[in-house]
């Protein structure tokens, strides 16, 4: 009978053991989604009216293929915007790994097709800032 305790012992040790091991191998988090949104405003940095037909266009841009092809994975264009700032709001799928370390945020203001305002710096999102509004400056197309 001793015996057999043990031999029951163990093995109900090593199955035990087995389950608990199994479950170190599953992943139990939330799946990972590539759907974001991002939010902010484009602005000069002050308040500003814009001429009639001011346009502001808004994208999240994967620089990683180089300059000459970046990619847009989101954009919004507003119509008719009165003053700065200009909030935005844009849908784009993008995976942490390229959110990382090749996705930049671009404007510009545009009135009757000439353009006004550009971003000039880069503007980097990433998975730490997605979730804040973002303020994306635009200067002057023109230095006086």
């Amino acid at each position: 009978m001793p015996r057999t305790f043990s031999l029951l012992a163990a093995l109900a040790f090593t199955v035990s053991g087995l389950v608990f091991a199994g479950c170190s191998h599953l992943d139990t988090s939330a799946p990972a989604t590539d759907d974001r949104v991002v939010t902010g405003v484009v602005s000069t940095g002050s308040e500003e009216a814009l001429p009639a037909g001011s346009e502001v266009w808004v994208g999240v841009i994967d620089v990683s293929r180089g300059v000459a092809r970046p990619e847009v994975l989101g954009e919004q264009t507003i119509t008719d915007a009165t003053h700065l700032p200009v909030e935005f709001r844009i849908e784009f799928r993008a995976a942490d790994a390229v959110l990382r370390q090749s996705v930049s945020i671009l404007s510009r203001i545009s009135v009757g097709r000439k353009l006004k305002y550009y971003t000039a710096s880069e503007h980097p999102l990433t998975p730490g800032n997605l979730s804040e509004p973002q303020t994306v400056a635009v200067v002057p197309a023109t230095q006086p």
